[in-house]
């Protein structure tokens, strides 16, 4: 049977939660706070009812309102089927904090209050832009209180869709385990041109962490991808 959950952050045992985001490279070089949305993709059984297929399902109508209730940021666009498997499809509001953006006059609480996470954007000194994931404590803990509604565990998947709109060849470095374009890697390395498009998909063992729930210190964030030009990325070579 199977299950219905929330969010391509996750993948139930059985069932899957998908979360992307979807980021331009000349977004992260932006200087202020850019509001995103998460695409969210939770499988359910099925989106109709087999009683009347111009119906809602059971398990779809109490995934909505689960979703409303915990989650009211969330925005349900719509369920859709694909290679035999069913999905509920949110919107959440996410953000990215650029290069050298200045946190003094930002109010933490209402970023948290408005936002489930966010991705920040860092410059090396020899150049080019390292990405961190950072996944707000009051999303996390909204997760697992409809998990334990539910009769399974679930695990965690988080995709960057990161497309190359700048007019320059761009490297790539891919930090620790993760899958590019469905690839599996322990490290992987390349190029990609402009106008081009990679899937960046942490590894389950990253998702489990960033997932953490940290009631003291620094929340878990975890690292993805450095990008950098040509030139950056001779400059980086050297200091290595």
């Amino acid at each position: 049977m199977k299950c219905i959950l929330l969010v391509s952050l996750l993948l139930l045992a059985g069932c899957k939660v998908e979360m992307e985001i979807p980021i331009n490279l000349s977004e992260l070089k932006t200087k202020k706070i850019l509001s995103k949305e998460l695409n969210v993709f939770i499988e359910v059984a099925t989106c109709h009812s087999y009683e009347d297929s111009r119906n809602e399902s059971k398990q779809l109508i109490k995934l909505k309102k689960q979703v409303a209730t915990k989650i009211p940021r969330a925005k349900y666009k719509q369920c859709f089927s694909k290679k035999m498997q069913s999905f509920a499809e949110y919107k959440m509001p996410f953000a990215v904090v650029p290069t050298d953006f200045d946190y003094k006059n930002v109010d933490g609480d209402a970023l948290r209050k408005k936002y489930i996470g966010l991705l920040a954007s860092y410059t090396n000194e020899d150049g080019g832009l390292s990405t961190q994931f950072n996944i707000f404590n009051a999303f996390k803990k909204q997760l697992i209180e409809i998990s334990e509604e539910q009769p399974v565990n679930f695990s965690i998947r988080l995709s960057e869709i990161l497309k190359n709109d700048t007019s320059e060849k761009q490297f790539f470095t891919i930090y620790s385990h993760a899958y590019v374009d469905d690839y599996a890697f322990s490290a992987a390395t390349g190029w990609f041109k402009p106008n081009e498009t990679r899937t960046i998909t942490l590894s389950d063992a990253a998702s489990d962490y960033l997932l953490q729930v940290s009631e003291k210190g620094e929340p878990p964030r975890v690292w993805d991808v450095l990008i950098a030009t040509e030139k950056e990325q001779e400059l980086l070579n050297k200091s290595n």
